[in-house]
């Protein structure tokens, strides 16, 4: 305050307060004086500099901070309430033409701006940036124009996005060890541009595109999506705008920004290429309100003239299937009064997808989040423990190589985890400028905690940023799916782990030459005997055509032994046979508060006898020792009990459960498998709800009057370690699974057994014994699945949890700690207990309640988060569910064949949001339970048509009509039909089906299957009656689907059935041909131009010839003329004769090709501009000598009178000025401007 001279009393407001992106050593924020300081009253000034006072700190060095405050906003503001390391997306919005960075997003006369004040608490999770550059109309002396600012903006996002050239950290992950970049360079990247704000962002990405280096490819990869509010993409009325500017030097700026400009068209085709291979959603606003012009009175400008549309709807809206209007005037589209504003409703609205779908592209490349650390915090390493593995004269030359692999082998629990940690870390110290990538596998964790699959997808997402191109083929497949299938959030698709797998061998085979990377693989063996030993056979096979390609990749893995896995070939070391300092240093710290020092060093002595290489049974005895120690036992006792402690660690876990009692049994049994055999590890709260309930209980149970309920945490964890005897313990999480309300107890611990040794332990010798199960035929897996699965099916039922969610929906959580878990994860076990062949025929009498009313209370718990919210399956059954539908959203087949046996099945009930248990079934996946009904459905309906139940009367067969007809026209409240649905999943079974049963096609069945790529389906359809030429809302077509989705055979059975669609256009003009060659699917274009059937002089064919010209693609330019020559010398778009296409874009062989197809060098543009003249002024030497040779005419004059002399001089083409001179060109007043050099 004393700085700025603010004088007491006076108040400052401070509304946003971030990280500078840029100078990341400061912070920027927005504020605002009740009463403007006086030294911040100069009315000329825009930004204020103060040196601030010393801190006092006489041994500091003397450093000079400065505040600079200012109201131009220019460069990038942080807008965000989160901290930046929270936020995994950036959103950037840039104000129009004669706009303020910060102005123009804040309500006109008041103080709110909704990227800062309601945006950051509706999306926190984004770090939103405002760009300010200079746009200014009145009294400019800018001539920058639109390529400038676009290249201004390209620039000011590589300072925000810099990736650094070594690895610089180093962190934990929950999916394993890595060392990545900062998060600013691995963010999605959100757009939002208003008016000309979404021109610049457009030239922008076209420039990444054109001059693609490694930040700009990172760029354009990391872009997710545009919102666009009234950006004039095919120009906008600019007639009242240019007295402002006169003949100002930005008059060219505002004259590239009218309708008809060249310059937008170019723009647009480019933006299109920019992002040809990936689909980008673009979202456009569209003013309905006419905006006042500018008059000047007075000497001054107003905003008081004629009212005007300014952007159109179709100039908005152009390349954007998501189209809303906003009912204000072209300025007021982005200001809003507060977070309530309709508009600014609709506008989270649309952003919200964007947002989820930035998000959905990480997720599907990491690791379902959880814990990953595989050891206990007792068994961090300490200090000197494992340094003896970098004097290891192996390891030490595998280290110093640049490729290599590398095995580290031992029994269970001799230290391999701690030992590939400590290396891990070594190697990322090192800074050698490789990136070091781990991976720990986790037996414990979930299934791609401990798969293959899991391997390859924690692996590419940590390594991926590093490989840009290869990261945007990869996010282009992502955009592919996410369009063909639905949401991968969803569940809609997942990556096949073939498709990864040999994705992963390209980037490392291929990609490392320059890139050297190091990758660690922990505990292979933990993903099983045969994925153990394919992942190892995979790594030796990689590392063979490393070798060839002479990549830089050294990869480490860890098992225990294998010997039948033939890695004989490569350095190992048996981590038992090297680790007794290791145990000698972590017995001697854990045991150093036992006395005498005498006694103490005897035991120490005698644990490492035993130990014989086992680090984690060191461990255990240890803890044993410590516990009998606190209890008072003697040194001598101590001793004694050693002796008697068998040195198998098998044994050992069995002479630590020994003394369970049979009245602890029951609880013991059902700790371990919760532990075992959920989804995830489970918090200490859940864990404690989930001992409290049975697979048997009442739905009157109090879980709270359980014997193994505790009122407080630290008291149920003492619980937990006496049941298990120590063999259970709780870690700090890396990860929330679920989060709990203020003034609950912390939920950042879980559940976990304190080795992977523990569990092999338990699921081969004490859960094996028999008696855990209800008939003793189950397996220990079977019976713990189906355990859990009736645990928390009832668990949903007891009546406090459904009272709790009817009353207090918003406490129920934090009232009933496992509901989350239950309700996301229920079907999860049922299904798993399904593939392990149990027959569930239990489960039609748990879901078939006697009252409707309980259906409907359950349905409430079900929508407390919402169907698509982040606990709940998106295949839970809604309100006014069914029996029916939770079997199909249960997924267990043995169980809905069960139900189906009835008589009285409500075969076509509807849920809230009008599914049946048919459209259920289809989209879910269940595609037996789908056949199942509609085969029942028409075997009905043969009975009734044969006259079988004719004697049965009218009422009766009411009733079996409801039970076994289903209605195959069923429309749930999203639109969707069953066929429509069995089509988009694929299911060419259901499709068959559905047509045996009545169902009839319509236009939007066959553009849905083309988008699926079946060939199978979509001669289906044809052959059944659908038209090639069918149409959707958009104007699209199957032919343009195909292409669009680049399915070659398809596009083949669509042309042979309507070779004329190769004519149609959709509502945005977009035609096929054009769109295979943006899309560079060349041999699709040729197809097309084969077997198309064009008109003559087809403008079709005429606008694909000038995208081929564009892209410099000969092969295909002679396709076209072959097909047909009359276009050689028609305008084919923009006022331009391919051979003018040709000339400015200095393709000499097409040039060539066009001269010897008749085309004439003569023809003059819809400027007046010949081939001649525009190539030289662009200077392309080789094209003007063609020309000249062909007989152009070098005096030929444009339409604004100059001579290709004139031009060249003019732009300073010196190779170019000597051809035309020496063709004839006549100097006249051109080489008065021509200065050579």
């Amino acid at each position: 305050m004393s700085v700025l001279s603010i004088g007491p009393g006076a108040s400052v407001a401070v509304h946003s307060l971030a990280i500078n992106p840029v100078q990341r050593n400061s912070k920027v924020a927005t504020l605002s004086f009740h009463t403007l300081p006086v030294s911040l009253s100069e009315g000329s000034k825009d930004q204020w500099k103060f040196a601030l006072p010393p801190d006092g700190d006489e041994d500091a060095v003397n450093t000079t901070h400065t505040l600079i405050l200012d109201t131009h906003f220019s460069g990038f503001t942080p807008l965000q309430h989160s901290e930046e390391d929270n936020c995994d997306v950036d959103v950037i919005a840039i104000s129009g033409l004669g706009g303020h960075a910060f102005g123009s997003f804040k309500e006109r006369s008041g103080h709110f701006m909704w990227l800062r004040d309601a945006l950051p608490l509706d999306f926190p999770n984004a770090r939103i940036l405002i760009y300010g550059y200079d746009t200014g109309l009145v009294r400019s002396s800018s001539f920058q124009n639109l390529t400038d600012l676009g290249r201004g903006l390209q620039a000011d996002m590589k300072s925000i996005r810099v990736i650094s050239p070594c690895i610089t950290r180093l962190k934990f992950a929950p999916y394993g060890l890595y060392s990545g970049q900062e998060p600013n360079q691995s963010r999605p990247i959100l757009f939002i541009g208003h008016s000309l704000g979404g021109l610049v962002i457009k030239e922008a990405m076209c420039k990444l595109k054109d001059e693609m280096d490694e930040v700009g490819a990172s760029i354009l990869n990391y872009t997710c999506g545009f919102l666009f509010f009234g950006v004039p993409h095919q120009g906008m009325a600019i007639e009242s705008l240019v007295p402002l500017v006169k003949d100002q030097p930005n008059r060219g700026l505002l004259e590239s920004l009218g309708k008809n400009s060249a310059l937008l068209v170019r723009l647009d085709e480019d933006f299109r290429v920019a992002f040809s291979r990936r689909h980008i959603p673009i979202t456009a606003f569209y003013e309905t309100e006419k905006s006042l012009t500018a008059v000047k009175r007075n000497g001054r400008w107003e905003l008081s003239g004629p009212l005007k549309v300014l952007v159109d709807v179709s100039s908005a809206t152009c390349g954007s299937k998501n189209q809303h209007p906003i009912d204000r005037s072209h300025s007021e589209m982005v200001k809003y009064s507060d977070q309530y504003d309709a508009l600014y409703q609709r506008a989270k609205t649309a952003l919200r997808p964007l947002l989820l779908k930035a998000r959905s592209m990480r997720n599907s490349m990491s690791v379902e989040p959880g814990n990953n650390s595989l050891l206990p915090h007792s068994t961090k390493s300490l200090v000197n423990t494992c340094a003896w593995l970098l004097d290891d004269p192996q390891y030490k030359a595998w280290m110093n190589k640049p490729r290599g692999l590398f095995w580290l082998k031992g029994n269970p629990g001799a230290g391999k985890s701690v030992l590939m940690k400590f290396a891990a870390q070594e190697m990322a110290n090192r800074k050698c400028g490789e990136l070091v990538v781990s991976y720990f596998l986790h037996g414990r964790g979930t299934v791609l905690q401990k798969t293959p699959l899991g391997v390859f997808r924690a692996l590419l997402n940590g390594m991926l940023k590093s490989f840009p191109a290869y990261l945007s083929e990869l996010t282009s497949q992502f955009d592919d799916r996410e369009k063909r299938f639905g949401s991968y959030e969803e569940g809609r698709w997942t990556w096949a782990e073939k498709e990864l797998q040999d994705f992963l061998f390209r980037v490392l085979t291929k990609g490392t030459k320059a890139h050297p990377i190091v990758i660690f693989v922990d505990a292979l063996d933990e993903a099983g005997k045969d994925a153990g030993r394919a992942l190892l056979t995979y790594f030796r096979d990689i590392m063979k055509e490393i070798e060839r390609e002479e990549g830089q990749v050294k990869i480490c893995v860890s098992s225990r032994h294998h010997p039948n896995l033939g890695l004989n070939m490569c350095p190992t070391i048996s981590v038992e046979e090297r680790n007794d300092q290791d145990i000698r240093l972590v017995i001697r710290g854990r045991l150093e508060k036992i006395q005498p020092d005498s006694k103490r060093q005897q035991i120490e002595k005698e644990i490492l006898l035993k130990a014989q290489g086992g680090f984690q049974w060191a461990v255990l005895v240890c803890n044993m020792v410590i516990e009998e120690n606190d209890n008072g036992t003697k040194a001598e006792k101590l001793l004694e009990n050693l002796l008697t402690i068998p040195e198998a660690l098998d044994e050992l876990y069995a002479d630590i459960l020994g003394d369970v009692t049979e009245s602890e049994r029951h609880q013991t049994v059902k700790l371990f498998q919760w532990v075992l055999f959920t989804a995830r590890p489970l918090s200490a709260q859940e864990l404690r709800d989930a001992l409290s309930i049975d697979m048997d209980m009442q739905r009157n149970t109090k879980i709270r009057k359980h014997a193994s309920w505790s009122d407080t945490l630290p008291e149920f964890e003492r619980h937990v370690r006496h049941l298990s005897r120590g063999l259970v313990q709780f870690q700090p999480r890396d990860n929330i699974w679920e989060r709990y309300r203020p003034g609950g107890e912390d939920s950042g611990r879980e559940a976990q057994f304190i080795h992977q040794s523990v569990a092999d332990y338990l699921l081969k010798n004490f859960l094996s014994r028999g008696g855990h199960d209800r008939n003793g035929s189950q397996s220990p897996i079977a019976a713990g699945l189906f355990q859990i699965s009736r645990s928390c099916l009832r668990y949903l039922r007891l009546e406090e949890v459904l009272e709790e969610a009817r009353r207090r929906p918003g406490k129920l959580r934090t009232s009933f700690q496992l509901v989350p878990y239950a309700l996301r994860f229920l079907s999860h076990h049922i299904r798993k207990v399904e593939q392990l062949g149990i027959t569930q025929s239990d489960l039609p009498f748990l879901v078939q309640l006697d009252r409707q009313s309980d259906m409907q209370r359950i349905g409430s718990v079900w929508r407390v988060w919402g169907y698509s919210g982040f606990y709940v399956p998106i295949n839970w059954p809604f309100i006014e569910a069914t029996a029916l539908h939770v079997l199909v959203a249960l997924g267990s087949k043995t169980a809905f064949d069960e139900f189906l046996k009835k008589d009285n099945v409500q075969v076509d009930g509807r849920d809230a949001e009008g599914n049946t248990p048919l459209l259920l079934a289809i989209r879910e996946g269940h595609q037996d339970m789908a056949v199942a009904l509609l085969n029942r459905s028409i075997k009905w309906r043969l009975r009734q048509n044969e006259c079988v139940e004719q004697s049965i009367n009218g009422t009766r067969a009411r009733e079996q009509e409801r039970s076994y007809l289903v209605d195959v026209y069923a429309e749930n409240t999203d639109g969707e039909t069953p066929l429509a649905l069995a089509i988009r999943h694929n299911s060419g079974e259901v499709i068959y089906k559905l047509l045996e049963a009545g169902a009839e096609l319509d236009d939007e069945d066959i553009i849905l299957a083309s988008r699926s790529g079946k060939t199978a389906i979509v001669s289906l359809l044809l052959s059944r009656g659908a038209s090639a030429t069918s149409r959707n809302r958009y104007g699209q077509f199957p032919l343009l689907i195909a292409v669009e989705e680049r399915y070659r055979e398809v596009v083949e059975i669509l042309l042979r059935k309507e070779p004329a669609a190769v004519e149609m256009e959709a509502n945005d003009g977009q035609r096929v041909l054009d769109t295979a060659i943006y899309r560079d699917e060349i041999e699709i274009a040729r197809l097309l131009i084969k077997e198309g059937i064009f008109r003559p002089s087809s403008a079709a064919l005429a606008k694909g010839l000038a995208l081929a010209i564009k892209n410099d693609m000969l092969d295909l330019v002679e396709i076209i003329i072959q097909k047909d020559e009359s276009l050689v010398n028609i305008d084919v778009g923009s006022g331009r004769t391919p051979l003018s296409w040709a000339a400015a874009n200095g393709c000499e062989a097409i040039v060539k090709l066009l001269l010897k197809a008749g085309a004439t060098p003569k023809t003059m543009d819809g400027s007046g501009g010949t081939p001649l003249s525009i190539a030289a002024m662009i200077g392309h030497q080789g094209v003007v000598k063609l020309l000249l040779e062909a007989g152009a005419n070098p005096e030929a004059m444009d339409g604004f009178g100059r001579t290709p002399l004139l031009l060249a001089v003019r732009n300073g083409r010196e190779a170019v000025v000597k051809l035309l001179l020496k063709g004839g060109a006549k100097p006249k007043g051109a080489v008065s401007h021509f200065r050579p050099s």
